[in-house]
């Protein structure tokens, strides 16, 4: 990834994977016959797609000048997390002078400007900006967990992600800017953005247990046994009332290692006097006042005092 460069080229656009790969559909194939069939698929006016390709690279033709794909479609391109409901349509915002798209397929959107960061050649929301749009698309839990994923600097960092995305510092600043759309519902998630939260799933579940009025919890917090030898970090952690909250994704299918390993940082956690609450997709999804009454428990089994 590119971060903070200035728009890219006509000719760079022209030449992005998903350029190339919309430029080699229309050159090699389909045949006309298959152009004609009814199996084949217009998505936009003007531009035609077979089913291997996406609809960020069916819409990526249809980019003018100083425009960028926005909103929850420039958090595809960078991984961040969203609902899945909310990963169909293609947002394109158009700077000053520019009347936004009307076609199907297409959300248009007026930009304050023609900012913008490149990543593989495509021009997407810069992240500050990103922020505000999507705080006029998503739920406010998850506008927190894409805030605590652009912010993230992971423990252990890939290179090929980018991340961090940008800073709590750059987000506040771009907030600071009055009249902006969003910004409000913004800075109402802002707050809530920590450092250190690594999935989408751990961030739902700090906010479930804030909104039912537990206390804060640090996050991806180091824990220690009696003898100062490090247990692993775990998601959320009440040192002070020796109370640590996991939540549990698919490794225990995916990766016998890492779920191997799990269970050792588990035990051992326990071992040290620990009380730890593991949350299962259940225990977000189907039975969120299980969770908050296991964690309450162990909370208050821990000296905590509401």
């Amino acid at each position: 990834h590119q971060f903070g460069m200035p728009p890219a080229s006509d000719e760079a656009q022209r030449d992005s994977p998903v350029a190339r790969a919309v430029a080699d559909l229309l050159r090699h194939g389909p045949t006309y016959r298959q152009l004609r069939n009814l199996q084949d698929r217009r998505p936009h006016h003007g531009v035609r797609a077979g089913g291997p390709i996406d609809s960020i690279a069916d819409a990526l033709p249809l980019l003018r000048p100083g425009e960028r794909f926005s909103h929850s479609t420039s958090a595809r391109v960078l991984g961040l997390p969203l609902q899945q409901s909310r990963t169909r349509s293609v947002h394109i915002s158009s700077p000053p002078g520019i009347a936004p798209h009307r076609r199907a397929g297409i959300v248009g959107h007026q930009a304050p400007d023609d900012s913008a960061m490149i990543v593989n050649g495509i021009r997407i929301s810069e992240p500050p900006q990103l922020f505000l749009e999507l705080a006029t698309e998503i739920e406010h839990p998850w506008l927190v967990a894409v805030g605590d994923a652009l912010v993230l600097n992971p423990r252990h960092p890939d290179p090929r992600s980018g991340h961090p995305f940008t800073t709590l510092e750059a987000l506040t600043q771009a907030l600071a800017i009055p009249g902006r759309r969003g910004r409000r519902e913004a800075i109402r998630a802002l707050a809530r953005v920590r450092l250190g939260a690594e999935s989408p799933r751990e961030t739902l579940l700090r906010i479930l247990l804030e909104d039912a009025g537990l206390p804060p919890a640090q996050c991806g917090y180091p824990v220690h046994d009696g003898f100062g030898h490090l247990i692993g970090w775990f998601d959320l952690v009440w040192p002070e009332f020796s109370t640590i909250a996991e939540y549990d994704g698919d490794q225990h299918r995916t990766n016998d290692v890492q779920y191997d390993r799990d269970i050792t940082r588990f035990d051992r956690a326990t071992e040290a006097g620990w009380r730890v609450v593991r949350v299962r997709k259940r225990g977000l999804d189907i039975a969120p006042a299980e969770t908050v009454r296991r964690t309450t428990t162990a909370l208050l089994a821990g000296g905590w005092t509401p």
